[in-house]
């Protein structure tokens, strides 16, 4: 039991890492579509594995985020999305 909480451990840090990594890269101040999609891909893919309360938490509220820039037709204060 001791190795699976600590493998579950490092599973959540690294999906927590990727997912700060993907926000910025993905969700950030300039966007693109496909970037937008791909990004709630991959989130929608860690919401399906065994991760903690927490990272689940912080993948809901990033699939959230992602699913309202691709609803927002319009830019919005420094956020632009660019035409692929």
């Amino acid at each position: 039991l001791s190795n699976r909480l600590n493998d579950l451990r490092l599973l959540d840090k690294d999906i927590k890492d990727d997912l700060r990594r993907t926000m910025w890269e993905n969700a950030g101040i300039v966007r693109t579509k496909k970037e937008l999609k791909d990004a709630l891909n991959k989130i929608e893919s860690y919401l399906l594995l065994d991760v903690g309360r927490l990272l689940y938490l912080r993948l809901l509220t990033a699939k959230t985020i992602l699913k309202a820039c691709l609803e927002r037709e319009k830019s919005l204060g420094a956020h632009f999305i660019k035409e692929d």
